[in-house]
């Protein structure tokens, strides 16, 4: 009788457990969490960039700071606390470690001006809430709804490359006069504001405040713009 020599016999079991049947495991570095949200930042300054993107509209704003995390056991207290404040505990379902990040302070506002005269309707100094959109991503509605991936993207997602269809993402679009503090719960700590509307084509300085907090702390900075 022909003998299987030892090496080919386990290749040959390695070859039918990987190939057969629905037991087939595949480790993708994901955990069990009850927490969609995996990592709070709690923003002590902002970075912000014209970023290079069609016709120039968009400026990118950071927000940088302490990040909390549910992997720490130091981090732990003040994890779970956040966690409870947004109501985001009964999650189901595997994630990857410290993915799906959102500030963990309240944002009240967002202001933006020019430091010289972007049109005739806006001298030096006033507000631009009325031409510049908000661009964020939430993940207040979908921890709110229960986690329910139904949700529908609307259009414009599609008109901004700065919007992600990920499940669990919500986008906020609207002019930055309109925005509320609720418009800002659970947003990424990246956004961007649009010009729905250009100056004449030149070099603008930007002024843009952020406040948070309770204590309305204001985090500034500024950048310039090429428009065309």
């Amino acid at each position: 009788m022909r003998k299987t020599k030892p090496g080919l016999l386990i290749l040959a079991i390695a070859a039918l457990a990987l190939g057969c049947g629905p037991k087939r495991i595949i480790p993708d570095g994901m955990e069990s969490s009850r927490n969609f949200v995996q990592v709070y930042i709690i923003p002590s300054e902002i970075f912000l960039y014209a970023a290079d993107a069609p016709r120039n509209r968009y400026i990118g704003v950071v927000f940088i700071g302490h990040q909390v995390n549910n992997r720490q056991v130091s981090m732990k207290e003040e994890y779970d606390r956040l966690a409870e404040k947004y109501d985001d505990t009964t999650y189901d379902g595997k994630l990857f470690p410290d993915s799906n990040r959102a500030l963990g302070r309240d944002i009240s506002a967002i202001n933006i001006t020019c430091d010289t005269a972007f049109d005739e309707d806006h001298p030096a100094g006033e507000s631009l809430g009325d031409v510049v959109m908000l661009c964020a991503n939430s993940y207040k509605m979908f921890v709110e709804s229960g986690y329910d991936r139904s949700y529908t993207f609307p259009g414009y997602v599609d008109e901004h490359w700065c919007f992600e269809r990920k499940i669990g993402l919500y986008p906020i679009f609207k002019p930055l006069e309109d925005v509320t503090r609720d418009d800002l719960v659970l947003i990424e700590p990246a956004i961007f504001l649009y010009f729905a509307e250009v100056p004449a084509p030149g070099d603008y300085e930007f002024s843009i405040e952020v406040r948070s907090g309770e204590d309305e702390e204001s985090l500034t900075g500024k950048v310039t713009v090429s428009f065309e």
